[in-house]
């Protein structure tokens, strides 16, 4: 690992997050990220009620199919009703007939519920879509003071990303550990040692990983996995 290349990447990667902290200060990237998000949300909501609002219907249909054939067979009932001679038999009937009375009852509470519940989905989807279209209203009204931000702080990315492109040549496996670290948005990935203790989370330091230290010039932090190094 060349540890004097990877800490100058890391200064300018610095440079370059500094720059970023400011840049996300600016009052229109503010807004514009702000709404962005408002917007993404509202539209991301609006699929998942379609999706919920599909699948009622669906569940409606089902519960009409249901009742008509629960309708039909209590018709069927009623029409043959006439026919039964026998007390038995009229006793059989009547406990049917009162079952398929119960079960439409149900059904339709089951289809009345569902029609509650698509009609409170209805709403909020149209709550979604003002939400969306105001957001976007406030996207545009943004965008061209946003554009202009961006004009202004181009120059200075475009040298920090060449410098930093520059700087990454000859590295290998230490950029991509340090990258890795960055990821996981671990600060300051990497530190030098105090004594025999981490830099970055205080844990004692093993003998192996320090005698790596003084003659690598760096180890990976048993602990927490940041790049020790010596001081130069």
């Amino acid at each position: 690992m060349d540890i004097k290349k990877l800490l100058d990447y890391a200064r300018i990667d610095n440079e370059k997050t500094k720059l970023s902290a400011v840049y996300a200060e600016e009052s229109a990237v503010k807004e514009y990220a702000t709404q962005t998000k408002r917007y993404n949300e509202a539209y991301a909501l609006i699929g998942k009620l379609n999706q919920d609002a599909e699948e009622i219907i669906k569940q409606i249909g089902a519960l009409n199919e249901r009742y008509q054939e629960a309708m039909a067979q209590l018709n069927e009932y009623q029409t043959h009703a006439g026919e039964i001679e026998d007390e038995n038999e009229a006793d059989f009937y009547s406990k049917n007939v009162e079952k398929l009375i119960q079960v439409l009852s149900n059904l339709a509470s089951d289809v009345s519920a569902l029609g509650k519940t698509i009609a409170d989905v209805r709403k909020q989807t149209e709550q979604a879509k003002l939400a969306a279209a105001d957001a976007q209203a406030r996207v545009n009204k943004v965008k061209g003071e946003y554009a202009e931000v961006n004009a202004r702080y181009a120059p200075q990315v475009a040298d920090i990303n060449a410098r930093l492109k520059a700087a990454a040549e000859g590295l290998g496996d230490e950029l991509k550990i340090y990258q890795n670290l960055k990821k996981s948005h671990v600060k300051r990935p990497l530190v030098t040692f105090n004594g025999s203790n981490c830099g970055g989370c205080s844990m004692d330091i093993d003998a192996n990983t320090l005698n790596h230290i003084e003659t690598a010039g760096y180890a990976l932090c048993p602990n927490c996995g940041r790049i020790v190094y010596k001081p130069q």
